[in-house]
Protein backbone atom coordinates (compact mmCIF):
# COMPACT_ATOMS: atom_id res chain seq x y z
CA UNK A 1 0.00 0.00 0.00
CA UNK A 2 1.66 3.59 -1.21
CA UNK A 3 1.69 6.45 1.17
CA UNK A 4 -0.71 8.23 0.09
CA UNK A 5 -3.18 5.52 0.49
CA UNK A 6 -2.26 4.94 3.55
CA UNK A 7 -2.81 8.31 4.29
CA UNK A 8 -6.72 8.48 2.66
CA UNK A 9 -7.22 5.71 4.99
CA UNK A 10 -5.36 7.42 7.98
CA UNK A 11 -7.81 10.56 6.89
CA UNK A 12 -10.91 8.23 6.47
CA UNK A 13 -10.28 6.35 10.02
CA UNK A 14 -10.27 9.72 12.23
CA UNK A 15 -12.87 11.54 10.49
CA UNK A 16 -15.12 8.45 11.40
CA UNK A 17 -13.88 8.19 14.86
CA UNK A 18 -13.20 11.39 15.77
CA UNK A 19 -10.79 11.01 18.21
CA UNK A 20 -8.05 8.44 18.06
CA UNK A 21 -4.76 7.58 19.77
CA UNK A 22 -1.65 7.54 17.57
CA UNK A 23 -1.16 3.68 18.62
CA UNK A 24 -4.22 2.80 17.68
CA UNK A 25 -4.39 4.66 14.59
CA UNK A 26 -0.82 2.64 14.04
CA UNK A 27 -2.12 -0.56 14.38
CA UNK A 28 -5.03 -0.04 12.63
CA UNK A 29 -3.12 0.77 9.50
CA UNK A 30 -0.07 -1.98 10.02
CA UNK A 31 2.32 0.76 10.71
CA UNK A 32 4.54 2.16 12.78
CA UNK A 33 7.59 4.80 13.84
CA UNK A 34 9.17 7.20 11.69
CA UNK A 35 6.29 5.90 9.01
CA UNK A 36 3.48 6.43 11.58
CA UNK A 37 5.12 9.94 12.84
CA UNK A 38 4.94 11.00 8.60
CA UNK A 39 1.60 9.76 8.45
CA UNK A 40 0.77 12.20 11.66
CA UNK A 41 2.66 15.19 10.28
CA UNK A 42 0.73 14.69 7.16
CA UNK A 43 -2.57 14.69 8.62
CA UNK A 44 -1.59 17.44 11.26
CA UNK A 45 0.70 20.07 10.21
CA UNK A 46 0.27 20.15 6.43
CA UNK A 47 -3.31 19.02 5.60
CA UNK A 48 -4.66 20.47 8.96
CA UNK A 49 -7.06 18.16 9.20
CA UNK A 50 -6.49 16.92 12.78
CA UNK A 51 -5.43 17.97 15.93
CA UNK A 52 -2.67 16.99 19.13
CA UNK A 53 -4.17 16.50 22.26
CA UNK A 54 -1.37 14.90 23.84
CA UNK A 55 -0.98 11.14 22.16
CA UNK A 56 -4.61 11.57 21.11
CA UNK A 57 -5.28 12.87 16.99
CA UNK A 58 -8.69 14.79 16.98
CA UNK A 59 -10.33 14.64 14.19
CA UNK A 60 -10.64 18.68 12.70
CA UNK A 61 -12.01 18.69 9.08
CA UNK A 62 -11.15 19.96 6.04
CA UNK A 63 -10.15 23.33 6.23
CA UNK A 64 -12.27 25.34 3.93
CA UNK A 65 -9.50 26.79 1.28
CA UNK A 66 -8.74 23.19 0.82
CA UNK A 67 -9.74 22.01 -2.86
CA UNK A 68 -7.83 18.38 -3.34
CA UNK A 69 -8.82 18.34 -6.88
CA UNK A 70 -7.03 21.53 -7.63
CA UNK A 71 -3.34 21.62 -8.98
CA UNK A 72 -0.94 24.41 -8.36
CA UNK A 73 1.04 23.65 -11.58
CA UNK A 74 -2.71 24.10 -13.69
CA UNK A 75 -4.37 27.01 -15.00
CA UNK A 76 -7.54 27.43 -13.68
CA UNK A 77 -10.54 26.02 -15.23
CA UNK A 78 -13.83 27.49 -16.13
CA UNK A 79 -16.53 25.96 -14.73
CA UNK A 80 -18.20 23.96 -17.69
CA UNK A 81 -21.69 24.55 -18.37
CA UNK A 82 -24.28 22.64 -17.12
CA UNK A 83 -26.65 22.78 -19.89
CA UNK A 84 -26.11 22.98 -23.88
CA UNK A 85 -26.82 26.03 -25.65
CA UNK A 86 -29.57 25.23 -28.44
CA UNK A 87 -28.29 24.93 -32.33
CA UNK A 88 -29.26 27.59 -33.90
CA UNK A 89 -31.56 25.86 -36.03
CA UNK A 90 -33.93 25.47 -32.99
CA UNK A 91 -33.53 28.94 -32.22
CA UNK A 92 -34.79 30.23 -35.76
CA UNK A 93 -37.55 27.69 -34.96
CA UNK A 94 -38.40 29.11 -31.82
CA UNK A 95 -38.29 32.53 -33.34
CA UNK A 96 -40.99 31.80 -36.24
CA UNK A 97 -42.91 30.22 -33.57
CA UNK A 98 -43.09 33.19 -31.44
CA UNK A 99 -43.72 35.62 -35.03
CA UNK A 100 -46.62 33.15 -36.07
CA UNK A 101 -48.36 33.65 -32.67
CA UNK A 102 -47.80 37.53 -33.11
CA UNK A 103 -49.17 37.58 -36.47
CA UNK A 104 -52.27 35.30 -35.55
CA UNK A 105 -52.95 37.67 -32.25
CA UNK A 106 -52.30 41.05 -34.68
CA UNK A 107 -54.23 39.56 -37.81
CA UNK A 108 -51.86 40.16 -40.37
CA UNK A 109 -51.01 38.09 -43.29
CA UNK A 110 -48.32 36.69 -45.41
CA UNK A 111 -46.56 34.57 -42.65
CA UNK A 112 -45.43 32.16 -45.19
CA UNK A 113 -43.39 34.41 -46.64
CA UNK A 114 -42.23 35.85 -43.73
CA UNK A 115 -41.57 32.67 -42.02
CA UNK A 116 -39.53 31.47 -45.28
CA UNK A 117 -37.22 34.12 -44.83
CA UNK A 118 -35.94 33.87 -41.25
CA UNK A 119 -35.65 29.78 -41.60
CA UNK A 120 -33.60 30.22 -44.73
Amino acid sequence: MSFIDKLDRARAVLERQGRLSARALGRELGVEGDELEELIEELVDVQQLARREGKVLVWAGAPAARRPEARSDSAPQPPRPTRASPPRRASCIDQATGARRLFAEMGVTGWDAYARSIEA
